[in-house]
């Protein structure tokens, strides 16, 4: 989901009504996206800044739909495996993946 783009185009009201911290909280794999940079000068780094502000999802959380995004990729099984194992080390290091 692309927050500012829902807010933008009127889906919801504000990013406080945005009910993709209710989705997550329910289990649903949720993962956040732009509607691309040259349409709205948003960045993924936005969208997750503003989930975590307004939103607020804790680092763990963000490290999820991180995750979630790694393995809802439209890649062949063996290529999505590679990338969530580099991803999940590399959340690992970071500190950001503890239990959600």
């Amino acid at each position: 989901m692309c927050l500012t783009s829902n807010v933008h185009t009127h889906v919801v009201a504000s990013v406080a009504d945005h009910p993709f911290r209710r989705y997550f909280q329910q289990g649903v794999v949720v993962t956040l996206n732009t509607d691309g940079p040259l349409t709205d000068g948003i960045t993924l780094t936005d969208e997750y800044f503003l989930a975590h502000a307004a939103l607020r999802l804790s680092p763990n959380d963000l490290a999820q739909v991180v995750l979630n995004g790694c393995e809802s990729a439209f890649l062949p099984e063996y290529e999505k495996v590679a990338l969530v194992s580099r991803v999940q080390s590399e959340l690992d290091e970071l500190g950001g993946r503890g239990t959600p």
